[in-house]
Order: structure tokens, then sequence, then C-alpha cells
């Protein structure tokens, strides 16, 4: 049986945390939604990356390519303040994903009918999956994104999702933002001067049309484009991610979609194969993770003991 209170299936190497006066500082000088750093390029023609010290390097790299590329980028960072411990519960709601589908959907329906009162019957789910249900129940109640909740004999999970900002986008899709930002930036077992990352990515395109993209991810000279989707994707959505690719110069395969509704997944199939998009879903990501190490490790050493 799987405890999450206790059990962790990863290695996590923290490369850089935010302390309150960076926080503040940054809060002060941008914007407290860009916490991570502020890119800004003029006509195409050069970038300027503002950046504190603990900020990757690499991104300089990453936003010099897409402005060579024709981009002009205006904004960039992280769409939710840093939270270590919502950092982690998005892993652990990704690792046990096959649990939680159907949990976080119920949550997200009730959002979506105006509602912060959820009732989900997780009988069903046999005493593993309700076992797991409760503890991550408790750790959302915890961590104030439900105000409350109670599992009745019969497996029923009730509760209030609490009416705070960060709690409703938490769940009704900043958890899987979070979760690929902390795979892609902590989970790499390659150097951090090899690896850049910029979230949240919005600006204007080579054809003069405006664009945001979710996560734009830089190994060594490989340049890959994550984005996530809590709930139902579509063709446009599809088109949109591959043009950008496209603009870019990317190899085929380079462009992931995360799909949390993975029901819906199956839908088109044939659009995916046309643009070379990969579909995964959030339990995935950490096969993601082997799969980049496996290529990227061919042409660099992983990170040592003293190198972390």
């Amino acid at each position: 049986m799987i405890d999450l209170l206790r059990h962790q299936p990863w290695t996590a190497r923290r490369r850089w945390l935010w302390p309150k006066e960076n926080r503040a500082a940054l809060i002060e000088r941008f914007n407290p939604r860009q916490p991570a750093y502020f890119v800004e390029s003029f006509a195409g023609a050069w970038a300027q990356v503002l950046t504190f010290d603990d900020a990757p390097a690499k991104n300089g790299d990453l936003c010099r390519r897409l402005v060579d590329r024709g981009f002009r980028i205006t904004g960039t960072g992280e769409g939710h303040l840093p939270d270590h411990s919502l950092d982690t519960l998005s892993l652990l709601l990704a690792y046990n994903y096959p649990i939680f589908e159907r949990f976080l959907a119920e949550l997200r329906f009730a959002l979506r009918d105006g509602r912060s009162a959820f009732s989900f019957k997780a009988g069903q789910m046999g005493n593993e999956g309700i076992f797991v249900l409760r503890q991550m129940c408790f750790l959302l109640r915890r961590n104030h994104v439900f105000s409350s909740y109670d599992i009745n004999t019969k497996g029923t999970i009730t509760g209030n999702i609490a009416g705070t900002h960060e709690a409703r986008h938490f769940v009704t899709g900043t958890w899987l933002e979070r979760c690929v930002k902390e795979i892609v930036q902590d989970f790499l077992n390659l150097q951090p001067a090899r690896i850049g990352c910029m979230q949240n990515v919005c600006g204007v395109r080579p054809d003069g049309k405006t664009f945001e993209a979710d996560t734009f991810l830089m190994v060594d000279e490989d340049i890959y484009m994550i984005e996530s989707k809590s709930g139902d994707y579509h063709k446009d959505d599809i088109e949109r991610y591959a043009t950008i690719g496209k603009m870019l110069a990317l190899p085929e395969n380079r462009i992931f979609v995360v799909a949390g509704n993975t029901a819906h997944a199956g839908g088109p199939e044939e659009i995916l194969r046309e643009h070379g998009v990969q579909l995964i879903s959030p339990s995935e990501l950490f096969e993601l993770v082997e799969m980049l190490e496996s290529v990227h490790l061919k042409s660099g050493s992983t990170d040592t003991a003293s190198q972390t």
C-alpha cells in the first residue's frame, strides 16, 4: 500500500530556492506573477534577460534562440507564487495520477459549475484507493487548498475547495504546471548549466500573431516545448503548438502535451501524428525525464554529489 505521507518515489535536488528578500525585491520590481525572471525583446533583434543570481544561466541562451527565430518575447515567469509544499503535492498527484484523475475531474466540474462544495464516490476504488485519497485530502486541507473535507464509511468524500485564488487555480490546472516545472528543472540528472527553462512565455510570433506557451525547455542546444492541459484539449490547440514548433524549426517529436484528461486523449490521434506532437499523461512525466537523460547523457556527464 502506498503511503503518501512517507513514501517518496523520487530523488529531487533543489538547485535554487527563493529567499524572502529576493521575492520581495522581485515583487517590487516586476510582478508577483513573474517570480523567476522577466524577458523583453526589442523588435525581434535582441533580448535582454534580467535575472537574479539563482536563475538558470541557460535561460539567456534559450531566449536568444527564440529571438533569432523571429519571436518577440514580452513576458515570462511562473504563473503562481513559489510554494514548495504545493510543488510536492503536485508531484504526488502526478505519480499516482490513475488514482487521482477522476477525483480531480470532479473538483474541476464543481468549480466550473460555480460550486466550492464537492462530492466524490470513492468506494469502488477499493481500500487502497480510498486510503491514498484520504491522505491526499489531508494534505490538501493542511495546505489550504481545501477548507474542509470528510469521508464516510462508504468511501464518499465530501468537502469544500478554499475560496482563495491560489487554491482554485491549483485545482483547475496550476498543479500540473507546477509538476512540469519541478520535473524538468529538478529531476534531470544533468549538470544545471546544461539546462534552461522558461515558463508561461508570451509574446509575438514571426507572423505577427500573439502566442502563449507553457514551457520551453533547453538541454544543451536542443529545445523542447511542453504544454500542460489539465482539462480538455482540441485540434486548434495541437495545430497552434505545431505552428510554433515549425517556426522554431524543431525536429519532429520535440513537442509534448501533458494531458490530464486521458479519457479525451483518444480524440485527435491523427492530428497528433500529423504534426509530430507527443501526448503523455502526468504519470508519464517521469518517463520523459528518463528519455531526455538517455539522449543527453551521451553528450555529457551526470552531476555528482559534489556538483549538486
